[in-house]
């Protein structure tokens, strides 16, 4: 990965040829929506400054001159406290970890809106009672969504969810090349929001799955699996409870350049409503992750899966492409979410460039009039000016089309550099832009950061580590 590229004056003016095609994409990376206040520190340029396993504390200011994002809106200030990082130990003898994190705590300084978290954040655990066979797991994550989707992401319309889950696991090794993998789960889904009218989509869930796998060879196993999950809401006049069961099976090929997942499978989804009781239907994903070089990856994915707003955003973790869709819908409703998308990542020596696009359709079983089509398309690329200065550039547009023939598009752009200041402490600089149409405002924003690193210094990544975000084999599956 460490490839002489770019370097000199011929390789700077094409990056910043690179850069200016880049202006009409969007930074793709580990967010949850547009680069908003929230991903002003947190975004994929400032973890791309880092290697391996990391962790960092994050305090920082923000002047905004459009703090409320509407047409003509005032101006701000804005003060956050935050934890990002990519933190996971794996193969430990009893405890194994993973953090995902890229949090904030928003106050503003007019108070304009009480203060709050705002970003994701997904932490994972796994207890090994009895190492290679038994274990209980733990996963908890939070992130938002939207409550008016034609709206901008304001605190009045967002709502943050999280989802924590817990549970045994049983693994059994019948033969060696034959393993049975089952878990028990219980989970918690909360809803919170500062909005008056707000629907309460908390529930309970209780489920199960298990997984079969036969290994073929040590490149290529075949699996079956299946799952059970039932769900029922704190507030069922506004919401539906439903249960949802599936069955598939499908095969995995792991080499050093290639992996490849792909599956296939039947859902049954149940609700207890009179005029809607039966939704099922085939469902698949395919990933495919391809090292064309040392210093290229080309990811894509397909998929069709039955889900809800709790679980969405876990299913995102798992793709190539992560966080590259828009922002969520907070809804209680299950939908069928079908997926295409594609990644193009070149890291060299001094230079990281991303793209992506992702285009999906939601579509509702008991509010069709929040079906909605829509395409992204993001750009990132991070430059190392110096041994202690990363510059990075990146650009995200989003359109949405809803079956009642409204349109949404947002665009946005930033621009940041990171200086390292010694071992620990580094500054960061932004300039991000933000428009919606048709709420019809525009932002800017110029923010400056203090990070401080909790860890010691980050490992080198393992393939494991490189692979995790294209391998949902690497992600746990609470």
């Amino acid at each position: 990965m460490n490839k002489r590229w770019m370097r000199g004056p011929k390789g700077l003016a094409l990056v910043a040829a690179v850069v200016l095609a880049a202006a009409a994409l969007p930074a793709s990376g580990q967010t949850n929506g547009p680069i908003t206040t929230q991903q002003l520190f947190t975004d994929t340029a400032s973890m791309g400054a880092q290697h391996g396993n990391f962790l960092e504390a994050a305090a920082g200011v923000v002047y905004t001159d459009n703090v409320t994002l509407s047409q003509n809106g005032p101006s701000d200030e804005i003060y956050m406290l935050g934890l990002i990082g990519n933190l996971e130990r794996q193969g430990a003898p009893r405890f194994d970890y993973h953090l995902n994190s890229d949090l904030a705590l928003v106050k503003y300084g007019s108070n304009i809106f009480p203060t709050q978290p705002f970003g994701y954040l997904d932490a994972f655990g796994d207890f090994k009672i009895i190492p290679g066979s038994l274990s209980w797991t733990g996963r908890d994550t939070f992130s938002q969504a939207l409550l008016n989707p034609l709206g901008a992401a304001t605190p009045d319309n967002v709502a943050s969810i999280n989802n924590a889950s817990t549970g045994p696991q049983l693994k059994l090794q019948p033969t060696l090349r034959t393993s049975v993998t089952i878990d028990g789960t219980a989970t918690w889904v909360t809803s919170s929001t500062k909005a008056a009218n707000y629907t309460n989509i908390s529930n309970h869930r209780l489920g199960g799955d298990f997984n079969i796998d036969r290994a073929f060879s040590n490149s290529l196993k075949a699996y079956v699996s299946g799952s059970y999950m039932d769900v029922k809401f704190q507030d069922t006049t506004a919401n539906t409870d439903f249960t949802q069961k599936q069955l598939q099976g499908g095969f995995r090929l792991g080499t050093s350049r290639t992996f490849m997942d792909a599956s296939a499978g039947y859902t049954w989804l149940n609700l207890d409503n009179p005029q809607q009781e039966k939704a099922s239907g085939f469902t698949w994903n395919v990933m495919l992750s391809r090292l064309l070089s040392p210093t290229q990856r080309l990811s894509v994915h397909w998929l069709s899966q039955f889900t809800d707003a709790a679980n969405l955003f876990r299913l995102n973790l798992d793709l190539p492409t992560p966080g590259g869709g828009a922002n969520q819908i907070v809804t209680g409703s299950p939908f069928l979410h079908r997926e295409v998308g594609a990644d193009w990542r070149i890291e060299a020596s001094r230079t990281t460039f991303d793209i992506a696009a992702i285009y999906f359709t939601e579509t509702y079983q008991t509010s069709p009039q929040s079906n909605r089509d829509v395409y992204t398309i993001s750009g990132l690329i991070t430059r190392q000016l110096s041994e202690s200065i990363y510059a990075d550039v990146g650009a995200y547009y989003d359109h949405q089309k809803y079956q009642t023939g409204s349109l949404s598009k947002n665009v946005n752009a930033e621009a940041g550099v990171r200086w390292r200041l010694g071992p620990r402490f580094a500054l960061r600089f932004v300039y991000a832009y933000s428009s919606l149409t048709p709420n019809g405002y525009r932002e800017n924003q110029i923010g400056v950061t203090v990070l401080y690193a909790l860890t010691q210094g980050a490992r080198a990544p393992d393939e494991r580590v490189q692979m995790r975000t294209t391998a949902p084999a690497y992600q746990p599956r609470l």
